[in-house]
């Protein structure tokens, strides 16, 4: 087994510390930083982002050739850690115990380990991991939301109270559509800059609140069984790769053989969006990117949009952006 030893707390020293441990160097960007794994140890990646007030983002996307172990174990509190795995598998242990704490995917866990106690995280053998963790400093995190946490109650609240950290706290969730969907967006970072990091920061504030809800609330209506899961991530999938098509819900309950009931039920649970809703949205978020780029014309944009009347997409762009695609381009991407 390969091992790791992380021995501080900030994002930056994670990294650091599991690249010096790879012998690799890694990227920084202000407060993003990504190191690619070697290839004599696997592929893909380990990358992080420091936000304010104790709160960060540590995201697995990687495969190892050897069964991996990475032993978080400074002697400090350790973060309360909200672990979502999206992809693959991976066991978490408390330090010093053999209770394998087993994530599969779609799973969520919250942990908070004892002071005297840190984290560890094994990865199998060839085995593709994609594993999202918030992190909370709790120390600075109860400095900013203090207030609030005292008209709440629970054991969660409790744990992420517990600023000393005189108690262990362990418990897995269930299959949270809410976490899943944010997931692709919040890990996916093309290009760091000031608008991206403050972008993430909001979009892990939004995960830590259905993760709260997940943990804190006995009666959460948004999580589904996992089949249902998977189908409604495969059918957005799907809606993203064929966005040039033209897409409608009768298309899409032959291609997954399934009522109409259901999949509306999928996507209201989920986005609180109706199928059409949910694709005239993701055609105007995807309109942005394309209108950006100056090879692209508005003609041209209305098309890889599969779409054929120009002006339905003129006013539907408007309605949600309070500006036409024409004044789009001269006012936001050409000042």
């Amino acid at each position: 087994m390969r091992k790791y030893v992380v021995q501080s707390l900030p994002i930056a020293e994670v990294i650091s510390n599991i690249a010096e441990g790879m012998n690799c160097n890694f990227e920084q960007h202000c407060s993003y930083y990504k190191l690619e794994i070697p290839s004599q140890y696997g592929n893909g990646s380990i990358s992080g982002i420091q936000f304010t007030s104790g709160f960060a983002l540590l995201n697995y996307d990687c495969i190892f050739y050897d069964t991996t172990r990475i032993e978080f174990t400074y002697n400090q509190v350790h973060p309360l850690k909200f672990i979502h795995c999206y992809a693959g598998r991976v066991d978490h242990y408390f330090e010093h115990s053999e209770d394998a704490h087993h994530i599969e995917s779609l799973e969520n866990i919250v942990v908070a380990s004892k002071k005297e106690a840190g984290h560890i995280l094994d990865f199998e053998k060839n085995i593709h991991v994609k594993l999202c963790s918030l992190e909370i400093d709790r120390i600075n995190f109860n400095d900013k939301i203090s207030c609030l946490l005292q008209t709440e109650s629970g054991p969660i609240v409790k744990a992420i109270s517990d600023k000393s950290a005189h108690k262990q706290f362990y418990r897995k969730g269930k299959y949270n559509l809410a976490v899943s969907g944010l997931i692709g967006d919040l890990t996916n970072i093309e290009k760091v800059s000031l608008n991206t990091i403050l972008l993430k920061e909001g979009q892990s504030y939004l995960m830590l609140s259905y993760q709260w809800m997940e943990f804190h609330s006995e009666d959460n209506k948004s999580i589904l069984e996992k089949f249902e899961h998977e189908l409604f991530l495969k059918i957005t999938n799907y809606i993203e790769d064929n966005i040039s098509e033209s897409l409608t819900i009768d298309l899409l309950r032959k291609e997954f053989a399934i009522g109409n009931k259901k999949i509306q039920k999928l996507f209201n649970t989920h986005v609180n969006k109706t199928v059409s809703k949910y694709i005239q949205d993701y055609r105007l978020e995807k309109a942005l990117a394309l209108l950006a780029d100056p090879e692209n014309n508005i003609s041209e944009v209305v098309y890889n949009l599969g779409l054929k009347n120009r002006s339905y997409f003129t006013r539907t762009f408007k309605e949600r952006y309070s500006l036409t695609p024409s004044q789009y381009i001269e006012n936001v991407i050409n000042s």
